[in-house]
């Protein structure tokens, strides 16, 4: 999720979940978000969840998945200028064994629910929260007004063909695996900040002990589904041949380790029947000290070499593919027919960070050349385009896998922040096959009353197949609420149970798919607000059991 939160250091206060440098109402803790709570065996959730040694990094910006800018792509990118085609050429190629590296350096990231508060959105690979209170038109330095996209519009995004252009050369796998799903997805988000002291610098037979620990904590709890990330910063928790591997996996951006991850975990997940969900965010890249050190074997580097600041550009302190360019949706629904293709996963899985800033700036050139004439019906439609080739590409690896979004719950902001326009992705047919906002309220919030909150996405995919599983902010037990308003700034202090009630609440609606909470972490090993987020838990547990 991607919004830039500057409030995370005051967040630290709130929770663990931010993910914007704006106040977001789901802000991420760095305190509240890593640490482990060591416990005594017992039959509680408290004992029989605890998960292995899960410390992480998090920087001042929260980068909860309710913040991230998730753009979805409606339709298919047609260029109005000289339209470049994309290889698909299928490649066989052997992964590096390389020696592990520790992780030199630490990153901060972004909450996704709030709102910015300046035009520049600082993002994170965690799906933390955000303001979603905020509805206040953001700061677009464009005197088009914000009129919704519309996919039938003339202009169509801008593509410019080159010969330094890469082709996207990837091995496919044929597959006949029937993907495990559940017709009630009871959750939880495992972000890359939560793998991070799992996996980084670790031999695999340490990964394949730590990350089954988890799971075996998910599926004691009752839990079904895990959605785990995959790639977080334009990088590869796997055998890629479009992405670099991660920092995140040896320490070192592009060096392979002498194992796959992502196979791991998928072996590991669907040995205790849960459904593995691989977790992407579609536009953000690496950090500014990294972008450099990818190799322009990969597009990203050879974007980064060619044409800096055009397909690849810089926003705070890191770098996102330009969405207005179609070379960039191609780029990533290659990536996820890679993954699809190559992996039993169960689905493909995107948060809120779409857009990282509503700054004209970021991709003045595109939309010049598109021939729009509002930068947001732009915008909204490169978004609707990723999303509609997404699902694309997941259904034509594997018809059986599922893909969908996580968006701000606010559903206002989605479209003034994120240009994310889910009321078409919700009542339209090929966009998705669920949608999660990330509903971090109370029901005493103000602004922002989870039933009503609820009852308005319901209302959104009523009629329709699209399935309601929203995402619950466990980070918030225990917390003031410094946005719930008067009647809700203590309520998740005061009032007990509110994960169980909004769960029961839930299932009430017509097009209930089950709840997601955010996050591992916060559900098995809270370092703030330890007693009450476990009793909670432990209440869902024996509810959801």
């Amino acid at each position: 999720m991607k919004i830039k939160i500057t409030a995370l250091a005051t967040a630290i206060s709130l929770f663990l979940c931010g993910c914007g440098s704006e106040p977001s109402d789901v802000l991420i803790n760095a305190d509240d978000y890593h640490g482990i709570l060591a416990v005594e065996e017992s039959t509680s959730v408290t004992a029989a969840l605890m998960p292995p040694t899960v410390s992480e990094t998090v920087n001042t910006s929260p980068d909860p998945i309710n913040s991230d800018y998730t753009r979805d792509i409606g339709e298919e990118d047609s260029s109005s200028t000289e339209e470049t085609e994309a290889s698909w050429t299928a490649e066989t190629t052997e992964s590096e064994d390389l020696t592990s590296v520790p992780l030199s350096e630490s990153e901060t990231e972004t909450e996704p629910n709030t709102a910015p508060a300046t035009s520049s959105v600082t993002t994170s690979s965690v799906m933390e929260p955000v303001n979603e209170e905020t509805t206040a038109a953001p700061v677009i330095t464009t005197t088009e007004t914000t009129t919704e996209a519309s996919a039938e519009t003339t202009a169509s995004t801008a593509s410019e063909s080159s010969a330094t252009e890469p082709s996207f050369i990837f091995e496919t796998v044929g597959s006949d695996y029937n993907a495990l799903n559940y017709s009630e997805v009871k959750g939880v988000w495992i972000s890359y900040l939560e793998l991070t002291s799992l996996l980084t610098g670790k031999t695999e037979s340490q990964f394949t002990d730590s990350i089954r620990k988890a799971f075996q904590n998910c599926a004691a709890m009752g839990l079904n589904t895990v959605f785990v990330h995959v790639r977080s910063h334009g990088d590869a928790y796997y055998r890629s041949d479009l992405y670099p591997w991660s920092k995140y996996v040896t320490g070192t951006i592009g060096q392979a380790p002498d194992f796959d991850p992502l196979d791991i975990m998928v072996r590991e997940a669907h040995a205790l029947n849960l459904s593995f969900h691989a977790w992407i965010n579609p536009y953000r890249l690496c950090g500014v000290s990294d972008i450099g050190k990818v190799s322009e074997d990969y597009p990203i580097g050879k974007w980064y070499k060619t044409s800096e600041g055009d397909r690849v550009v810089a926003e705070g302190s890191y770098y996102y593919l330009n969405p207005g360019y179609a070379e960039s949706n191609e780029l990533i629904s290659a990536g996820v027919k890679e993954i699809v293709s190559r992996y039993n996963v169960d689905g493909i899985h995107i948060d809120d960070y779409f857009y990282p800033t509503t700054d004209a700036s970021f991709d003045k050139k595109a939309f010049s050349a598109a021939g729009y004439g509002s930068l947001a019906a732009f915008r909204t439609d490169n978004c609707t385009k990723t999303v509609k080739s997404l699902y694309k590409a997941v259904k034509e690896a594997n018809p059986t896998a599922l893909f969908g979004i996580a968006p701000q719950g606010n559903i206002q902001n989605n479209y003034d922040y994120m240009y994310a326009d889910v009321k078409t992705w919700c009542a339209g047919s090929g966009y998705i096959d669920y949608i999660m906002p990330q509903i971090y309220f109370g029901f005493k919030n103000n602004s922002q009353p989870y039933a009503e909150v609820l009852s308005d996405w319901q209302a959104m995919v009523s009629g329709g197949g699209v399935k309601l599983i929203p995402g619950l902010g466990v980070y918030k037990i225990g917390n003031e609420d410094s946005y719930g308003g008067s009647d809700g700034k203590h309520e998740w202090q005061n009032d007990g149970e509110i994960i169980k009630r909004q769960i029961i609440a839930a299932e009430e609606q017509p097009n209930y798919g089950g709840f997601v909470l955010y996050s591992y972490n916060h559900v098995f090993a809270p370092d703030a607000n330890a007693s009450a987020k476990l009793a909670e838990m432990e209440a869902v547990k024996n509810y959801i059991s």
